[in-house]
C-alpha cells in the first residue's frame, strides 16, 4: 500500500467530522483486537461483526472526506484501499478473507490512524 501526498495545508472545516469518524471507528477496532490473536478474534462472532462494521464506517467516512476535502483525503494513508476494503466487506460479506482483515487491523490501520490524527491536529493549531 502506498503513502499519500505529504503536503500539509490545513484541512477544511467540513473534513473534521469524517476524520473524527475514521479515528473513532479505527480505535474501536484496535481496542477490540488488542488482547486476542487472529483465531480468537474471528471465533467471536459478535466481535467479528463489530470489526467488520467499523471497517465499513471507515470506508464511508473516507468517501465523505474525499467529497468535501480531496486534498486532506490524499494525505490519509491507504484511504483508497480502505474504501475498497469496506465496499468488499459490504458486497462480499459471505466470503471475507479474515487473514486480510487481520493484517489490515494490525498493519495498515494503525498507520492510517496516525495520518488521521495528524490531520486533526491541524484543527488545534
Amino acid at each position: 500500500m502506498q503513502k499519500k501526498h505529504s503536503a500539509n495545508p490545513a484541512p477544511s472545516k467540513e473534513a473534521r467530522d469524517p476524520l473524527e469518524r475514521v479515528l473513532k471507528a479505527g480505535r474501536f477496532i484496535l481496542d477490540w483486537s488488542v488482547d486476542v490473536n487472529e483465531r480468537q478474534l474471528w471465533a467471536d462472532k459478535q466481535k467479528r461483526a463489530a470489526v467488520e462494521r467499523q471497517f465499513e464506517v471507515i470506508a464511508e467516512a473516507l468517501t465523505r472526506l474525499r467529497n468535501v476535502d480531496e486534498e486532506t483525503w490524499h494525505r490519509v494513508e491507504d484511504a483508497e484501499t480502505a474504501i475498497r476494503f469496506g465496499e468488499a466487506i459490504r458486497k462480499d460479506y459471505d466470503s471475507i478473507d479474515y487473514g486480510v482483515l487481520w493484517r489490515a487491523t494490525r498493519n495498515e490501520l494503525p498507520r492510517m490512524l496516525q495520518t488521521v490524527e495528524d490531520a486533526l491536529a491541524c484543527f488545534c493549531q
